[in-house]
């Protein structure tokens, strides 16, 4: 994935990411009511300092966090209300899996 946003100009050598080619590069296909959600999640989430014990750019924690907190952050008028999709979130919110990825160190 780094080499992706590499070449899109998302990330850099240093494997930093530039925020605005992020957003470009994951939101221009959003719809529009979904777009706050998912500008909030990409914020967050690459705010987040994800270990790089396996991944030099900590990139597999922030598309985890980012799937997580689009879900958790979904617009009501979008949103599936049924019982499977009520237990997905309920779960996510007590046991998020990108958390196992943030360093603590």
């Amino acid at each position: 994935m780094e080499c992706v946003l590499k070449r899109q100009g998302a990330m850099g050598q240093d494997f930093k990411f530039d925020k605005e080619k992020m957003h470009e590069l994951f939101l221009n296909g959003f719809p529009e009511e979904l777009r706050e959600a998912g500008k909030q999640a990409m914020e967050k989430c690459m705010n987040k300092n994800f270990s790089k014990k396996y991944c030099a750019s900590g990139v597999t924690g922030v598309f985890m966090c980012f799937s997580e907190e689009l879900v958790m952050n979904c617009p009501a008028n979008i949103w599936t209300s049924d019982e499977k999709c009520t237990a997905a979130k309920e779960y996510m919110t007590k046991c998020p899996s990108y958390q196992t990825m943030v360093d603590h160190e």
